[in-house]
C-alpha cells in the first residue's frame, strides 16, 4: 500500500493518491484501536508517517481552505491518538505487579545503570546486549497483560475549533516536517494561512547552548514566523507545536526585526497535541498549593564502592541547593516536601509526596550521550540502606515506573529535552516521558545550562508565577528579567527553558 501510495504521489494522479491513502488511514485507524503502542511498535509509527508526509506534501503544496482543513485533521488526530496511547498504556503498566515482570524490570534497571557508568566500548556493547535481551523478554510478557481497550479524543480538530479557542491576543504555530519541504500552519482567531519556509539546521546531538545559538546566528524570526503574524502587534501570545528538526529550534532567542528576541515579545509554550491543549480538561485540579522539591544530591558517599563512569565525571552544583532554598523560601506558607543532599535518593523521587504535588521542582545533573540517545536519566544520591543496586543513577524507565500526577514539572538540569529522536513524535526526552507518564505540563532545557545563571532564572520564574499563577507568562518575565543581567544577559543562559503543555489549563496555578 505505501509503494502503491508513492507511486501515485510520483504520477500526481490525485485521485490514486486520494483513494489509496483513504485505505491505508482506515487500515491504520482500525488496527490503532486494536493494538498498544508496544505491539506495533516504533518501526510501525515510521511508516505510518511516511504514509502521512506523502500525502501532506500534496494536500499543502498549493493549499486552499479545504485541504489545509484536511492536513490538520489528518496530524490532530493521529498525534492525539499517538499521545493518549502513549499516556494510555503507561498506565496500564504501572498495573502490571506480576513477579516475573518485576524481576525482569529490576533486571532493566540495573542494566540501564552499569551502561551509563560503563568505562570501555567493548563493555557497553556487552551491557548494550544484554538490555537489549532483557527488554525483549519484558516486552513478550508485558504485551498479552496489557487490555488493548483505550479511550482516545479521536475528534478531528477543525480551523474553526481553534480559531474559536483562540484569544484575541493568541496564535497557533503548527510547524510540520515532512519528506520534501517544511510548514508551519498559522492560525489566529481572525484567519490562518499555511506558509513554505526553510527547514532548520540539521544539528549533531549534544550540541552546547552556545553551538546551538551559533548554528543559528543567521536565523531571524521571519524564517520561522509568518509576517503577518510579525507585524500585528496585539499578537503576543504563541501556542506553538514542533515536528522533525523544529525539536531543536530555539524560537525564544531568534531576532524579531526590530531586534527583540522572540521569547521577550512572546508568550511561549508547545505541546505534544493541539487536540488535547484545547480539549476540555478532565483532571481535576488539586484543592491546595503543595510543592515537592528535589535538589543538589550528595554525590559523595560512605559507600565502599566509588563512583565510576559518568558520575565520576560530575561537578558539584552548589546553586541548585540555593534553587531548593529559593523555593521552599517563597512557598514557606505553604506545604513544601522537600528532599536534597543525601536525602535526595531515588527512593524520594519514587515517593507519593513528591509525584502528588501539583508543583515538582528537580534540581540535579541529567544525563544525555548523543552516543546512546536512549538512555536518559539523573543523578541522585546513592541511599547505603536499600537492599537493591544503587548506583546513583535514576534511568527514565526506572523514573517512569511510578505515575506523574503533577500540574508542573520542572527539570532545571541540563538537556532535559533530549532523547532518541524518533520520526513519529520526536524527541524521546525526561520531558516527554514525563508527560506521558500523567504530567501535565514541564518546564525543561535545549542544552546544558550551568548552575549558578538557571539559579537566578528559576527565582525571576517562581516569584512572578506566585504573583500571576501563569506559567508561560512567568518564563517569558524570567527571560525578560535575566536580559537585564550584566552577567547572564546571554541566550544560552536563558534561551534553553521551555515549556510543554499538555492541556492549556495547566498553565494556570490557584495561588491564594
Amino acid at each position: 500500500m505505501q509503494y502503491q501510495l508513492l507511486k501515485a504521489t510520483e504520477q500526481k494522479n490525485q485521485s490514486a493518491l486520494t483513494a489509496t491513502f483513504s485505505k491505508a488511514n482506515h487500515l491504520i485507524l482500525q488496527l490503532g484501536n486494536e493494538l498498544d503502542a508496544y505491539q506495533m511498535g516504533p518501526h510501525w509509527f515510521n511508516k505510518v508517517r511516511a504514509l502521512y508526509d506523502a500525502h501532506l506534501d500534496t494536500l499543502l503544496t498549493n493549499p486552499t481552505t479545504a485541504s489545509t482543513e484536511q492536513a490538520l485533521a489528518l496530524l490532530e488526530t493521529y498525534q492525539s491518538q499517538l499521545f493518549l496511547r502513549k499516556r494510555q498504556d503507561r498506565q496500564r503498566q504501572h498495573l502490571l505487579k506480576q513477579p516475573e515482570l518485576e524481576s525482569l524490570w529490576q533486571q532493566r534497571l540495573t542494566l540501564e545503570g552499569s551502561l551509563v557508568n560503563s568505562t570501555t566500548e567493548s563493555e557497553k556493547q556487552n551491557q548494550q546486549q544484554q538490555l537489549d535481551n532483557v527488554k525483549e523478554q519484558w516486552l513478550r510478557l508485558v504485551n498479552p497483560s496489557i487490555s488493548n481497550k483505550t479511550q482516545s479524543n479521536e475528534k478531528a480538530l477543525t480551523l474553526a475549533a481553534v480559531r474559536a479557542a483562540l484569544k484575541a491576543n493568541q496564535v497557533v504555530l503548527r510547524y510540520l516536517h515532512t519528506r520534501e519541504q517544511c510548514y508551519v500552519l498559522a492560525i489566529s482567531a481572525s484567519r490562518h494561512q499555511v506558509t513554505s519556509i526553510k527547514c532548520p539546521p540539521a544539528l549533531p546531538d549534544g550540541l552546547s547552548g552556545a553551538e546551538i545559538i551559533q548554528a543559528h546566528r543567521d536565523a531571524r524570526a521571519g524564517d520561522f514566523i509568518p509576517q503577518w503574524v510579525i507585524d500585528n502587534p496585539n499578537l503576543t501570545d504563541i501556542v506553538w507545536q514542533a515536528d522533525g528538526r523544529f525539536f531543536s529550534l530555539p524560537l525564544a532567542q531568534l531576532r524579531l526585526p526590530d531586534n527583540q528576541y522572540v521569547g521577550s515579545r512572546y508568550t511561549l509554550r508547545q505541546t505534544p497535541s493541539l487536540n488535547e491543549y484545547f480539549s476540555a480538561s478532565v483532571k481535576q485540579s488539586p484543592a491546595s498549593m503543595a510543592v515537592g522539591i528535589f535538589d543538589s544530591p550528595a554525590f559523595a558517599t560512605n559507600s565502599p564502592t566509588p563512583d565510576a563512569g559518568w558520575r565520576n565525571k560530575l561537578p558539584a552544583i552548589p546553586w541548585a541547593k540555593r534553587e531548593g532554598d529559593q523555593l521552599a523560601s517563597l512557598f514557606s506558607n505553604y506545604s513544601v516536601k522537600r528532599y536534597s543532599a543525601e536525602l535526595a535518593t531515588q527512593q524520594a523521587l519514587l515517593s507519593a509526596d513528591l509525584r502528588e504535588a501539583p508543583l515538582l521542582h528537580i534540581a540535579t545533573h541529567s544525563y544525555f550521550d548523543p552516543k546512546e540517545p536512549a538512555i536518559v536519566g539523573l543523578a541522585v544520591a546513592r541511599n547505603p540502606s536499600t537492599t537493591t543496586p544503587d548506583n546513583g543513577f535514576l534511568s527514565q524507565s526506572a523514573l517512569l515506573g511510578e505515575p506523574f500526577n503533577n500540574q508542573l514539572v520542572v527539570l532545571s538540569g541540563c538537556e532535559t529535552s533530549l532523547g532518541k529522536m524518533m520520526a513519529h513524535d520526536g524527541l524521546q526526552s525526561l520531558a516527554y516521558g514525563v508527560l506521558t507518564a500523567g504530567a501535565d505540563s514541564v518546564i525543561s532545557t535545549r542544552w546544558k545550562v550551568s548552575d549558578k545563571p538557571t539559579a537566578a532564572f528559576m527565582q525571576h520564574f517562581y516569584q512572578r508565577l506566585k504573583q500571576s499563577g501563569s506559567s508561560a507568562e512567568a518564563l517569558r518575565h524570567a527571560r525578560q528579567q535575566m536580559q537585564r543581567h550584566p552577567r547572564f544577559k546571554h541566550p544560552m543562559h536563558w534561551a534553553g527553558f521551555t515549556l510543554t503543555v499538555v492541556n492549556r489549563q495547566a498553565e494556570f496555578f490557584s495561588i491564594p
